[in-house]
């Protein structure tokens, strides 16, 4: 049980400290077509590649589900 409420504070712990590392997207002073422009400009082709289909993989990095 000790290991178990160890392992939920770590868990709890990184993904809190992560939630800042993803750019605000629901408000600021960028209109939708420079948050797009942003996004895409940041992403691999890899990514990009894998975006045109209609089941991409998140992409952790940018924020993306």
């Amino acid at each position: 049980m000790d290991s178990l409420v160890k392992l939920l504070c770590i868990v709890i712990i990184s993904v809190h400290d992560q939630s800042g590392n993803f750019p605000d997207c629901k408000s600021g002073p960028l209109s939708a077509q420079q948050r797009v422009a942003d996004l895409v400009s940041r992403m691999t082709i890899d990514e990009k590649f894998t975006q045109i289909v209609t089941t991409a993989a998140a992409i952790p990095s940018l924020g993306l589900p």
